[in-house]
This record gives C-alpha cells, structure tokens and sequence, in this order.
C-alpha cells in the first residue's frame, strides 16, 4: 500500500491585504494509486518554525482545529481531499502587507 501523493502550489507568491482571503491551496493535486480511503491531510501554519495562530486563519468545509496553528481536513477519495483542500481559505490577520510562507 503506498500513501497518497500531494503536488501543485502551496502558498501565493503575492502580497496579500489583511482581512482578505485567499486560497492559499487552489493548485493542489492530490492522487493515491491505492483509492482507498478515508484520507487525512493536515496543515500546519507557523511562524519562526512553530504552530501559531497569530498570522491568520484558516476556514473551509470540513476543516478541523485541533491545536494551535493545526487543522485537519478529512475526505473518502483523494479527488475528494483535493476539492475540499482547494476550497480552504486562508485570511490573513490585520498587521498590514504581508507574503504568506
């Protein structure tokens, strides 16, 4: 049995407006060869290397907390996991311009 593959673009190379979402995860590609689920994708959002909360949040469909800075995103398929994660929103908190990374 081998684990789902996860390709695409993660991040948006532009600068953001605070408050504004975006969809930080809209080119994400997400194939298992196996097709057998459930599926489970996590995401950690840091900063200086450590799960925080303090740039932003993270919404969608299905999307869990479940510590600071962790979501969990649950689907049956990989093409389900991937509409779902293409969904995720990320807004950036009121600090002024910033790149997300």
């Amino acid at each position: 049995m081998s684990g789902a593959v996860i390709s695409g673009t993660f991040t948006s190379p532009q600068a953001v407006t605070d408050g504004q979402p975006f969809n930080a995860f809209g080119n994400v590609i997400i194939t298992d060869a196996d097709s057998s689920g459930p599926l489970t994708a996590t995401i950690t959002m840091t900063n200086a290397g450590t799960a925080a909360d303090d740039n932003g949040t993270l919404t969608g469909a299905g999307l869990t907390k479940t510590a600071t800075g962790i979501y969990r995103l649950t689907a049956d398929s990989a093409a389900a996991l991937q509409a779902v994660l293409r969904a995720v929103a990320f807004t950036p908190a009121i600090i002024g311009t910033q790149s997300p990374g």
